[in-house]
């Protein structure tokens, strides 16, 4: 009986605690205005580095890029200007300019 008990718990701690050994990273992503012609490029967050994999083409100078939002939603990229009404959007999965509002 004490031998069940103790195969009953082993087995049991086994179903718990083998899935969080073989758990699934996700890539993480992060964008950032690099300099001040608006260039827009997105990083990868890796276990032990960042690597580089995309700039934002077609990004017109409106006085130089401040500030950027993710819409993860529809994988939009909004840009936003110092000093205009102009917002850029580029698709935060291709990285490629779509539109200008403003």
């Amino acid at each position: 009986m004490l031998l069940g008990k103790k195969l009953a718990v082993s087995i049991i701690s086994l179903i718990i605690f083998v899935p969080f050994m073989f758990s699934i990273t996700h890539a993480r992503s992060v964008y950032v205005i690099t300099d001040w012609a608006s260039t827009v490029k997105v990083y990868d967050i890796q276990v032990d580095q960042i690597v580089e994999q995309a700039t934002a083409k077609n990004l017109a100078d409106h006085g130089g890029a401040v500030g950027l939002a993710l819409d993860p939603g529809s994988e939009m990229l909004f840009v936003t200007y110092e000093g205009s009404n102009i917002i850029e959007m580029v698709n935060a999965k291709t990285m490629i300019f779509e539109e200008t509002r403003g």
